[in-house]
């Protein structure tokens, strides 16, 4: 289901739009909002990760998502072991752009048995982290320097270094919170060069910049840190950005 949703999000007129749920932050008011975007037809897929929960966390909030929503959910785990058994599938990230075998290679391997007994859809990811204008959580916990956005090339050659080690999706990540999004021109030119899906987060706040990210090539937007601070403006924005599209 995963490759279905990239391919069909690659295939489509403007990009695709997934929140991001971290069941450590997420609250009631979020919920509903959520609820609203899908059945309005605003959202196209949840992504499902955090790095603070609790077991018993996930089985609640898994189990509510499942209840309450009827698109694709996606696993976006910090630790690969925390996948749910019932996950849509899952972006198994490769942290290329830093140096921290951990999140290169050394977490998948820690999760592979498992994985493989779940049965679930796997596509490996290559993951970017790039300036966003602060230190982002994935740069501290990963103890990894971000891309600078100046350095085009240098994401490039990162990306479809990525996609010669088979790699089936690229994810570019300004990190949660963001203050500047991942700039189009480096989306603009990831796109227009590798044959694979575009992922784009971090940072996006408005519709002016989903649809700039969009005309620049990202095939998906993920949004969480604005969802988590202000589900209803989110909702509206993305309403904004998908009438445009029909438009």
């Amino acid at each position: 289901m995963l490759s279905k949703f990239l391919q069909q999000a690659v295939q489509g007129n403007s990009a695709s739009v997934a929140l991001l749920v971290d069941p450590s932050s997420q609250v009631e008011e979020g919920m509903s909002c959520l609820v609203k975007g899908v059945e309005e037809g605003w959202v196209d897929a949840v992504f499902y990760g955090g790095s603070l929960r609790t077991h018993s966390e996930e089985e609640v909030q898994w189990n509510s998502l499942r209840q309450r929503i009827q698109v694709p959910i996606f696993a976006f785990p910090s630790n690969a072991l925390q996948v749910h058994p019932t996950a849509d599938g899952l972006l198994h990230l490769s942290l290329v752009s830093g140096r921290n075998p951990d999140y290169l290679v050394g977490r998948h391997v820690e999760a592979a048995i498992y994985l493989d007994e779940l049965g679930i859809e796997i596509v490996p990811t290559a993951y970017l982290l790039i300036d966003g204008g602060k230190v982002s959580t994935t740069s501290y916990i990963t103890n990894t320097l971000p891309i600078p956005r100046d350095k085009v090339e240098v994401a490039y050659a990162t990306a479809l270094a990525g996609v010669q080690l088979g790699m089936k999706a690229i994810y570019l990540e300004a990190g949660s919170g963001a203050d500047k999004v991942v700039p189009i021109n480096m989306v603009k030119a990831l796109s227009s060069k590798l044959d694979v899906p575009i992922i784009v987060g971090g940072g996006i706040r408005s519709a002016e910049q989903m649809q700039a990210l969009s005309q620049a090539g990202a095939d998906v937007l993920v949004i969480g840190n604005a969802f988590e601070e202000n589900p209803f403006q989110v909702i509206d924005d993305l309403r904004t950005f998908k009438c445009a599209v029909k438009a």
